[in-house]
This record gives C-alpha cells, sequence and structure tokens, in this order.
C-alpha cells in the first residue's frame, strides 16, 4: 500500500512536470505488467487539445487525487512566492549608522543616509584684484571690511605704500584717492626710499596705523642713527584720511605687527626677519621716537628667522627659529622695558618657520616640525609653553616660508591657510573653535600661476579675506588679490571710524553657499560653497561647518554632512557637534551622529529632540533637565530647556527658550531662566530671573526673598552654574516699615545672602512694636542681621539701638522660625528727677499678641540726690512701659505713651494718688494742709508739689507727733518713720506703718504748697501657679493676691520668645493653653505683674515638658488631573498645616513648585503630551514641611 501511495505520488509529480514516461510508470498496478498505456495514444503520444493535462487522462483514480493534490500544492507554493516577494517589497529598510559607538540622533522611522555619495568639487568665491605689488598685509575690522596694505617698487621713484579699504561684497577699494598711495619724503636718492619687506597694518583702539620700514636713503633721528627709518601715518576715521608720516623708530618691520600694552597706553611692537646678529624687537610708543631695539636672538648663532609677534594678557610673545631647526618662544615680562632682552621670558621646541597668531580663542603657534619639511603643525600656548602638535596642514607644501598664515578671529575660531603646491596652485584653509580639531580643507583661490605671500584676516562671524600674490616669486612682485571666504553677510556693526561695512543683503547667500526649504535655512559658516552630488537632485554635502537656522553643525575631520532638500532630510556620515555660537565659547547640545527628516519643515516643527541623558548639556554652566527640544521658526530656532539649579534650591529647574538665527548666532538675550517659586526651607523665593552676561560663565538677576513675613528685594549672580553671591535691600519704607513677624518690621536692608549653608548678612533697622513715627519702637535697632537656616531659620540682629528712645548698646534681637523673638541689650534709662540708671535685660517678645517682657538688673540713682536712692535694683520691661525698684523703698516708673513718675517711698507698692487739698490763693498756700488716713495701712506716701520748687514740709500725725522727712540717702532713713524724696518741684514724704486719723502737712518756708495727694501703700503682688494636662492640651491654674490696679499676665516661654497664654482674672482661676510650636523639652511659665500699667514684676512661676515641633501629617485625597493646557492639583486640608508646597515634575524635564494656601492649584503650561508626577506637603506656620502626598499622571499619546 506504502508503495502505490509514493508511486501515486511520483505520477501527479510527474503530470505537473509534463513527464508522460513517470506518469505512465507510476499508474501501473503493484504486480507490474506492460499494458499501462492504452487511451494515452502511442509511443510518440498524441495531443487531445488539453493544455499540459493530457498525460493524464488515462491514470487510476488515487493517481488524479494525488496530481489535483500536487497541482493545488504548487499554486500554494507559487502564491506563496508572490506574497513573500510583496512582503519584502513592503519591508521597512534597516536603520544606517556610520559609526559602531558614539551617540546618534534618528529621527523616529528614519533609516537615515550613512555613506556620502561622490561629489563635485567646490569652487572658491571670487577673488578681487587689487593692484600689483609685494608682501601685502590685512586687518579686518568688526563690521568685516579689509584694510590691506602692500608695497609697489617705484623702479627709479620711491615705492609706494598702497592702502586698500575693501568691503564686504565690494568689486574693488572704496577709499578715496589720496589714501591709495603713501610714500614719505626723504632725502637722497628716489630710488633708495625703499620698502624691501612690506609695510604692516595694526588696529589701535578706533585708530588704523601703517607702518613702513625704508633704506638706505640717511635720515637724521632723535638719536643720531641715520641708514634705516621707520615711518607711521595715522587714520581716524576708517582709512578716509591719513596724518603723518612720523618717524617712529628704525627697526625692521617684517610683515608683523602686534597692539599690545593697556588701552589708555597702547604699544605696537615690531620684528626683524633674516637680519644679521639674532631676531631684533622694537616697540613703538605713542608721541616719542625709539631708536632701542632688543636682540630677543643674541642668545646663539642664526637665531634670526621667521620672527613673528603676537599679544597674550597684554604682553608681546616673539617667535623665530635658527637653523639647526629650532624655535624659540620668548614673552615681555610686564617689568621694565621691552627693548632689554632680559625681560623676557624664553623656552624653545624642534620646529622650523613659526607663525604666532593670538584672540580670544587663545594664542597658537604654527610651524614645521624640520627645516623646510614636514607637515604645518599648530600647538595651543600655555604662556610661552607650547601644546601637543596638531598636524594640520599637509597637502602640497613646498620649502616657501611666505605660503602660510595663522590667525585668531574675534569669534575665537583659529585658522590657518596655506598654499598648496600642483596644478592648479591652490590656497586651503582650515578652522577649529579649539585649535585640536580641525575642519576640512576649504579652497580659498585657484590659480596656474604661483601663490605666494599669504596673509589672513577675518572678523568675528568666520568671514575675511585672504591676501596674497599671483604670478610672481617668494620674495618679488606679483597681482595682489584678495579672496573673500566665509561669511559675506553684513555684520550689522561699525568698522573703523564708525563706517557701516558692506556684505550680502540679510537673508542671501549666494547660491553655492546656501541650502533652504521651508523653514530650514543653511549655510556654509566658512564660506565654502557646498557640494553637490551627481545624480543625487536636491542632495548637496558640506565638509565644513553649516549654520541651521542659528544652529552650527561642526563635523569631525573626514565627516560629511548631507542635506536633501527635496526629501527633506539632514544625515551625517560621523560624528558632529551640534552647538550655538556665543561669547566666552559655543554652547554643545549635541555631538553624535545626525539621521534627522522632518515631515513638514515649516514653522513650529520641532528639528530634533536631544537626550540629555546620554549626552549631558549645560547651559553657561547650568545642567539641563529633559531632553533637548529644538522648534524651526522662520530663520531661526526656538529652544524651550529647563536648567537645574544648585542643589540648595530644592531641585526646582529654571525655565529659558533659547533663541538663535544665522545672522546673530545665539541671541544673547535669550539667554535668561525664570522660576516663580524656590523654597530655600523655609526661606522663599518669588519670581527669581537670571541672565547670562554673554561673555563668561556669569548669570546675574533677582527676585525677592521673604524671610519670615518680609519680603525682600533680591539681587543674585551665579558662576559656573553654582550660586557666588546674592544681596538683599529694602529701601527705607513709610513707619512702620515692612511686616517681618507680626509686631516685628524691617525699615532698611542691604546686605548679602547665602547659599549652601544659606543665609543671609545685612545692614537692617529693624523695630518691634512700633510707638510713633517717625522711628520710634519698643526696640530699635540699627543692626547687623544674619539669618541661617542650619539647623532651623534664625534671624539675629545686633548693634545699637533704642529703647522707646532711650539708648541701646550691644544689642542682639534673635527670631526663629515659630515667631518667638528675645531681645537681650545694654540700656540707659534718664528721666530727670526720677531716674538716672542702666543695665542689661534679657527679654522676649509675644509677638502674634504684640507683649514684650524683660527682667533688668539696673544701677544708678532713684530721685533726685542727696533725696534718692542710688544703688543697684531690679527693673521689668514691658510692652507698655518699665518700672523699677530699690530696696523696696522706692521705685519709678515709665509709659512709652505717657510719662514717668516716682513710685514711692516708702514701698515700690502704692495705690493710686487721690488730691488731698488743692490751696487757693498765696495765703492757703503757706497754710498748713490735711488729710486723712485709714488705720493699718503698711505704708502711705504723701506728694505735695510746689508752686516754685520743691517744699520743705513737717507732718503731723492724729497723735500730734511732728515728723521730719529724712532724706533717702541719710543713714537714719532705714528706720525713720519719715521719709522724703524730690523730683522736680515736687516732694514725696513716706510713711511707715501710719496711724489711722487726720494728719497735718505743715510748709517750712521755701516753695508753697500747690497740692496734696495721697496714696495707701499695699503689700507686694502675690500670685502662684501650675500646669496640668498632657501633650499640646494644657490647663495653667493660678492664685493671685488681688489688689487695685493690679494685673498678672501669664506667658509660656519657648526657644528664647514666649506665648502669652492669658491674664489672671480673680483671685483663682484656669487658663487653658497649647504647647507653642517650636523645640520640645522643659518650658517655663513667666508672669508680670504690672500695677497702674507700669511694669512691677517678673517671676517663673511653673514650668512643664512639652511635645516636639508641629509637622503637619500627610495630606489625603490628592488629586491630579488635566485642565485647560495645564494639569489641576486638589486636595484635602491636614492639620495643623499653614500653607502647602506644591511639586510638580513634569516629563520634559522641568520642576516646578508652587506654595499655595489653599488645597487646590493649578499649574499651566503643561501638554497631554507630559507625564506628571506631583508631591504635596503640609507645612507649619515655622515653615516645617510634613509628610509628603504623592500623584502621578500619565502622558497621553
Amino acid at each position: 500500500m506504502r508503495v502505490r501511495r509514493i508511486l501515486a505520488a511520483l505520477a501527479a509529480v510527474a503530470v505537473l512536470t509534463g513527464s508522460v514516461a513517470l506518469a505512465a510508470t507510476a499508474g501501473q498496478p503493484e504486480g507490474g505488467g506492460s499494458a499501462a498505456v492504452e487511451a494515452g495514444g502511442s509511443a510518440g503520444g498524441h495531443d487531445d487539445g488539453a493544455s499540459g493535462g493530457g498525460a493524464a487522462v488515462g491514470l487510476s483514480r488515487t493517481a488524479r487525487a494525488a496530481s489535483a493534490r500536487g497541482e493545488a500544492a504548487a499554486k500554494r507554493r507559487r502564491t506563496g512566492r508572490k506574497g513573500a516577494g510583496r512582503r519584502r517589497a513592503a519591508r521597512k529598510p534597516k536603520p544606517c549608522r556610520a559609526r559602531k559607538r558614539g551617540n546618534l540622533y534618528r529621527s523616529p522611522g528614519y533609516p537615515g543616509v550613512c555613506k556620502s555619495p561622490r561629489t563635485n568639487p567646490a569652487p572658491p568665491l571670487p577673488p578681487v584684484v587689487l593692484g600689483t605689488g609685494h608682501d601685502p598685509e590685512v586687518a579686518v575690522d568688526a563690521a568685516g571690511t579689509a584694510h590691506v596694505v602692500w608695497s609697489e617698487d617705484g623702479g627709479n621713484a620711491p615705492d609706494v605704500l598702497r592702502y586698500c579699504r575693501l568691503k564686504r561684497a565690494a568689486k574693488g577699494c572704496d577709499n578715496p584717492p589720496a589714501t591709495r598711495g603713501l610714500i614719505p619724503t626723504q632725502p637722497g636718492e628716489p630710488a633708495f626710499n625703499e620698502d624691501f619687506n612690506g609695510p604692516v597694518v595694526a588696529v589701535v583702539g578706533e585708530d588704523l596705523a601703517v607702518i613702513t620700514h625704508r633704506y638706505p636713503n640717511v635720515v637724521d633721528k632723535p638719536d643720531g642713527a641715520s641708514s634705516r627709518t621707520t615711518y607711521m601715518w595715522i587714520s581716524r576715521d576708517g582709512g578716509n584720511s591719513f596724518s603723518g608720516p612720523a618717524i617712529v623708530g628704525d627697526g625692521e618691520v617684517n610683515g608683523v605687527a602686534t597692539v599690545f600694552g593697556t588701552p589708555d597706553a597702547p604699544r605696537i611692537g615690531l620684528i626683524s626677519d633674516t637680519k644679521t646678529g639674532g631676531t631684533f624687537f622694537q616697540s613703538i610708543r605713542p608721541g616719542v621716537y625709539n631708536g632701542a631695539e632688543a636682540n630677543l636672538g643674541g642668545g646663539g648663532p642664526d637665531r634670526a628667522y621667521s620672527g613673528s609677534l603676537a599679544t597674550v594678557a597684554g604682553r608681546p610673545i616673539a617667535a623665530f627659529n635658527d637653523l639647526a631647526g629650532r624655535t624659540y618662544i620668548r614673552q615681555w615680562n610686564g617689568a621694565g622695558s621691552p627693548e632689554d632682552p632680559g625681560q623676557w621670558s624664553e623656552t624653545s621646541i624642534a620646529g622650523d618657520q613659526p607663525r604666532l597668531a593670538a584672540g580670544p580663542g587663545g594664542a597658537y603657534l604654527v610651524s614645521r616640525p624640520r627645516p623646510g619639511s614636514g607637515p604645518l603643525q599648530v600647538r595651543r600656548l600655555n604662556g610661552i609653553t607650547p601644546g601637543p602638535a596638531v598636524d594640520v596642514g599637509t597637502e602640497g607644501l613646498e620649502f616657501q616660508v611666505a605660503r602660510r598664515d595663522i590667525t585668531v578671529d574675534p569669534g575665537g575660531d583659529v585658522r590657518l591657510a596655506w598654499v598648496a603646491h600642483g596644478e592648479p596652485n591652490r590656497l586651503l584653509e582650515r578652522s577649529s573653535s579649539d585649535g585640536t580639531r580641525f575642519g576640512p580643507a576649504r579652497v580659498l583661490a585657484r590659480s596656474s600661476a604661483a601663490i605666494e605671500q599669504v596673509d589672513l584676516g577675518a572678523t568675528a562671524d568666520g568671514g575675511g579675506f585672504a591676501l596674497y600674490t599671483t604670478g610672481g616669486q617668494a620674495a618679488g612682485s606679483g597681482t595682489i588679490t584678495a579672496s573673500p571666504f566665509g561669511n559675506q553677510a553684513a555684520t550689522g556693526l561699525a568698522g573703523l571710524g564708525a563706517l557701516a561695512g558692506g556684505g550680502l543683503e540679510p537673508g542671501t547667500a549666494i547660491d553655492c553657499q546656501e541650502v533652504t526649504f521651508g523653514a530650514v535655512r543653511m549655510v556654509s559658516q566658512e564660506g565654502g560653497c557646498l557640494l553637490t552630488a551627481p545624480g543625487r537632485p536636491g542632495v548637496v554635502v558640506s565638509e565644513g561647518t553649516l549654520k541651521l537656522n542659528g544652529l552650527e553643525i561642526v563635523p569631525d575631520a573626514g565627516v560629511k554632512i548631507l542635506v536633501g532638500a527635496r526629501q527633506r532630510t539632514i544625515d551625517t556620515t560621523g560624528t558632529v557637534t551640534v552647538q550655538l555660537r556665543a561669547g566666552g565659547g559655543p554652547i554643545v547640545l549635541f555631538r553624535g551622529e545626525l539621521h534627522i527628516r522632518l515631515p513638514s519643515a515649516g514653522a513650529g516643527v520641532r528639528l530634533a529632540s536631544f537626550d540629555t541623558k546620554r549626552f549631558g548639556v549645560d547651559i553657561k554652566g547650568f545642567p539641563v533637565s529633559g531632553d533637548i527640544d529644538v522648534f524651526l521658526e522662520r530663520d531661526s530656532v526656538r529652544i524651550p530647556i529647563s536648567l537645574k539649579l544648585p542643589k540648595a534650591f530644592g531641585g526646582i529647574t529654571g525655565e529659558t527658550t533659547l533663541r538663535a538665527d544665522n545672522r546673530r548666532g545665539l541671541h544673547v538675550d535669550s539667554v535668561r531662566f525664570a522660576a516663580d517659586q524656590i523654597l530655600l526651607s523655609p526661606l522663599e523665593v518669588d519670581d527669581l530671573e537670571a541672565s547670562w552676561n554673554g561673555s563668561s560663565d556669569t548669570w546675574a538677576g533677582g527676585g525677592s526673598v521673604t524671610v519670615a513675613g518680609a519680603g525682600l528685594e533680591l539681587r543674585v549672580r551665579f558662576e559656573r552654574g553654582a550660586f557666588r553671591e546674592g544681596f538683599v535691600r529694602v529701601a527705607p519704607v513709610p513707619f512702620p516699615g515692612v511686616k517681618l513677624f507680626p509686631d516685628v518690621f524691617l525699615n532698611s536692608v542691604s546686605g548679602r545672602l547665602g547659599i549652601d549653608p544659606t543665609f543671609i548678612e545685612a545692614g537692617v533697622l529693624v523695630g518691634a512694636q512700633p510707638i510713633a513715627p517717625p522711628a520710634t519702637y519698643v526696640i530699635a535697632i540699627d543692626a547687623r542681621l544674619r539669618v541661617t537656616i542650619t539647623p532651623a531659620l534664625a534671624l539675629t540682629f545686633t548693634g545699637e539701638g533704642r529703647l522707646a528712645g532711650f539708648p541701646l548698646a550691644d544689642a542682639r534681637l534673635h527670631a526663629d522660625a515659630d515667631g518667638y523673638v528675645s531681645a537681650r541689650a545694654n540700656a540707659r534709662i534718664d528721666l530727670a528727677g526720677i531716674v538716672s540708671a542702666g543695665g542689661g535685660f534679657d527679654g522676649f517678645f509675644d509677638t502674634a499678641r504684640g507683649q514684650f517682657g524683660a527682667g533688668m538688673r539696673m544701677s544708678g540713682c532713684i530721685g533726685e540726690p542727696p533725696f534718692g536712692l542710688c544703688s543697684g535694683f531690679d527693673a521689668v520691661v514691658s510692652s507698655v512701659g518699665i518700672g523699677g525698684c530699690a530696696s523696696g523703698v522706692i521705685g519709678f516708673g515709665y509709659k512709652w505713651r505717657g510719662g514717668g513718675e516716682l513710685l514711692g517711698p516708702p514701698s515700690c507698692d502704692l495705690g493710686p494718688y487721690e488730691v488731698k487739698a488743692r490751696p487757693a490763693g498765696a495765703r492757703a498756700a503757706q497754710a498748713p494742709q490735711g488729710f486723712t488716713l485709714r488705720g493699718g495701712l503698711p505704708s502711705a506716701a504723701v506728694r505735695v508739689a510746689g508752686a516754685a520748687g520743691a517744699p520743705t514740709v513737717v507732718l503731723v500725725s492724729p497723735r500730734g507727733e511732728r515728723l521730719t522727712p529724712v532724706p533717702l540717702s541719710d543713714p537714719a532713713a532705714a528706720s525713720a518713720p519719715a521719709v522724703v524724696a524730690r523730683s522736680g518741684a515736687t516732694a514725696t514724704v513716706g510713711l511707715r506703718r501710719p496711724i489711722g486719723g487726720g494728719w497735718t502737712v505743715e510748709p517750712q518756708g521755701g516753695a508753697a504748697i500747690a497740692s496734696v495727694a495721697v496714696a495707701n501703700g499695699l503689700a507686694p503682688p502675690r500670685f502662684s501657679a501650675r500646669v496640668g494636662g498632657k501633650g499640646r492640651k494644657r490647663v495653667l491654674r493660678y492664685r493671685v493676691t488681688p489688689q487695685p490696679g493690679l494685673t498678672v499676665r501669664f506667658f509660656e516661654r519657648v526657644a528664647g520668645g514666649a506665648r502669652t497664654i492669658g491674664v489672671a482674672k480673680g483671685a483663682r482661676g484656669r487658663l487653658r493653653f497649647s504647647a507653642g510650636d517650636g523645640p520640645g523639652g522643659r518650658r517655663r511659665i513667666v508672669a508680670i505683674a504690672e500695677r497702674g500699667g507700669i511694669p512691677r514684676l517678673q517671676r517663673t512661676v511653673a514650668s512643664y515638658r512639652a511635645p516636639g515641633p508641629v509637622r503637619p501629617p500627610r495630606p489625603r485625597g490628592l488629586r491630579v488631573r488635566r485642565a485647560g493646557g495645564g494639569v489641576a492639583v486638589s486636595w484635602r486640608g491636614a492639620r495643623g498645616a499653614a500653607t502647602y508646597a506644591v511639586r510638580v515634575s513634569v516629563s520634559d524635564g522641568r520642576t516646578l513648585l508652587r506654595i499655595v494656601g489653599g488645597r487646590r492649584v493649578k499649574v499651566s503650561g503643561i501638554g497631554r503630551g507630559d507625564a506628571v508626577r506631583v508631591t504635596v506637603a503640609g507645612r507649619s506656620t515655622a515653615g516645617r514641611a510634613g509628610k509628603p502626598a504623592r500623584a502621578k499622571l500619565r502622558a497621553r499619546r
């Protein structure tokens, strides 16, 4: 059976392949036989007209079924192959990668192009022929205008110094004809008025100097020298006119000059080349002839070749070589005379044909490693020490020294140009922003004739001119030619003489330098033409830097940038640097491989999104948080960025949007960040903004900082992303000032803010409990303030001040985050006739209730000597006044809003005075006056006021005893029944334990009596208290002996400050209170007794152990939802929370903070595609944060 199935299958295959014989064999029965073919025709077969199926007619049923199954299988295979083909056609190409390692950015879904097509060579920009002569030199000003000088051979006439002012995009010189040829007048033969080495040009501030050296005519000079003469012309109007020439020296000019010194005392340095005896330096000083020279090459033989100069740190640096292949580098040390070779430092390296250049990007030396051979090598100088050599110029080099030049433009780029000998000869140039990585060589000029005597100049935007001769020899005359390179658009800046420069119109470029599509405008920064790719329409290739709407794309050596205008693609064949050009160095946004495809290239489209986790980026010192999204705008880019602020700022980011365009590069005014709120635990900074200064990594700005309750103006400065200094101030404001705490005010502030640790140090005028304008407070201090936050917020004021107008020395006011304020100082109280004493106090404020209390130990006199008492005594200060008592006999009281008075004698505890007699008329004033005392009094005070001074009196008791008062200063006063003290026109007589009944006051001559008032004596105040309760809930139980006019106020002392518990009402009672927020531990309860509004006594009456600080619990019910272009956050309140800190972290890198008093907040500017993490933490009145609640919101795609 198995054999028959196999044969049937073979028959089916035969049918499909057209093999009749195989089909017949397969159709035979198992026994075999020769009668297999019956209806099928003869052996030759005959066609029945069926296409491809006649051979199966005579098959068995099994064979026919197998044949049908085979046909179906074959059809499925054919269909499968077609489907596979379609699938292969639809399969996406595999993304390419030019380099196996390194960063890579690829637009989603774009595979990229990694191999560069073959390109057509780029032509140089059209040259400008200026004339004939030799040794051209060029200086390029800020407008991009070239100031070119060269020497024209005069034959039998004097040589002519030619000057040409060549603007960008110009076809020739535009300076007046009178300034195009300058000749110094000399005695002797005109043919000997020769300039062998060519002139030099130098920019000195806003002046243009051109210098020529003439030989061999004899010209007398101040120092007696005659055969060599150096002349200088000066133009102060950008080359429209020249003054001079002046004879300034006799040193040779070697096509190199450098300006050094200070702006108010500039000098021009000159150096020789190939002069017998060495290499000689001479400086030109304003208004002074100088015949002195420094032989810098006098230290050895043949140190006389390739003299070159530059200026570093205001001092000239020189380089030259000898015939043994040694290059010497020397720099003047700034001391003594530059014509003294002993003032020049020196080093040397192996090398030949050196050339120096210096600028904002540093100082550089180019040389060849061996005499007349080897590549041109560039080294960055550290002082006079050369760094590692970088081979830059290698193509087509020959021996000639004049066929190379190096310059550093004001933008910091170093550029090297050299002549590559060949057919044709080419002038090549390479540039670098750091002197280590140079871009590919570009062709500045081509000529079938020799290119000689090269000089290079450029301005900050990279545009400039290469000067050279063609058709001449290394030291001979030829055609003076200028080839523009780099950016040739107008710079928008004024040049020398405040003249406007030329250039292409804004928004235009030479066709071969630019490619545009949509909002994208890419321009060759280095001025060379972009390369076209044969057979690739719309694709251009650049081997140099491209500017894309203000971004710079800088390729590494050998890397190419492919731009497809039709395809809207940008690809690189390796690593490039994407950066923004700014002062002090570029801002690098990405470094790696690029493969970008734009779905559209209109304004608002995202060009790229660079992941800063893979490639960290900082913006002038501040690290970037989140991705860097670059958006296209018309001819510009917009880059919103979140900057990580210093750690002490609590992880909050500053938000900025950078803007750049091809003309201006980075808009410096866009490099600024803002942060709405920052918590410096517990200081609050609001509306912080800072801007970059445009050169160094320094940012400056301001905002406001809230210290406790006071808002202070804030100025800040950052360097390299680190906080360097802050300044706080409050200008003097109307009385009482800016509220710091309740009843505590700042009237002026000027000082500094520090971070990590956070502190404020400032000069302030602080006042506590205002009394009356313009500047009267219970305590006012002209102080030095220091605010610290470690371990907790603390404000300390130290200085000199006033206590309700009385002078304070060594004053110190201390406040903490809980609002507790303490004060201590040395005070001096002087009230005429009442008290003259001083001493130190240590007190507290209850700022919430406007209460102040302090105990004070004083030394001085109460009353007028000899009727007063001088000793040490205790006093009490409160928010209403001050009172003191000496030996329990006599005291004083003073109300801040009232006046002062004596208390006693003979006791400081008296009831109110009642007037008992007021005599009318002179006769009555001289008569005895009477009054009545009730029995049992501990004491009484009789205040006798005189009409014109203090009267002298005798008191007569109800028993008829005559009592003559003893002055308090008398030793007998301690036991006398009657004592007296005086204050101005009043005499106060104190009676000890007087008997009840009628008393008489008899005048004893002197001033007449104006009135008699009597106060009954009282017992000293008595009170006690104890604390009950648990935790924060407490009860104060008190007992007080009631007395007329007596008020007892209880305070809880906390951390140097105090909280008012309440006032005693009745002889006994209870006061419920909550323990004040603050440090835990033992706390004292202090009572202050006041009688008649004057402080009388302060005493600690109880104590208890308080719990620790209040921290709000975690808020519940936190909810985050999207609402109107932002997110809405809500939560339920947390007990003890005065405010809430809401921190919102967005997936784009932003971290935002909102401090609110309510229970909901909306944060705008968060899109649907942004994921959000939110934390909400309650904050106590002291700024202490509780545990946060957390929530997330996913991004919506």
